[in-house]
């Protein structure tokens, strides 16, 4: 987890399930602090709500619901 400038705006960059998340957070350094502080403890509860989990389908499933 981190804060990097880049073009006078400040983007904080973390992992969520392993994948990597970077926001854009604006001009202001203490904002980003801020938010960065947020999500780690939202992801330390267990509690993101940036994460999509995605419902898996049986082709057999999909196939009698469209005969229907």
């Amino acid at each position: 987890m981190s804060i990097f400038e880049k073009h006078g705006n400040y983007y904080i960059d973390y992992y969520v399930s392993g994948r990597r998340k970077r926001e854009m957070i604006g001009p202001n350094r203490k904002l980003a602090v801020q938010v960065l502080a947020k999500r780690r403890t939202e992801l330390a509860e267990g509690r993101f709500l940036d994460v999509n989990h995605q419902q898996k389908y049986m082709f057999e499933d999909v196939c009698a619901k469209y005969l229907e």
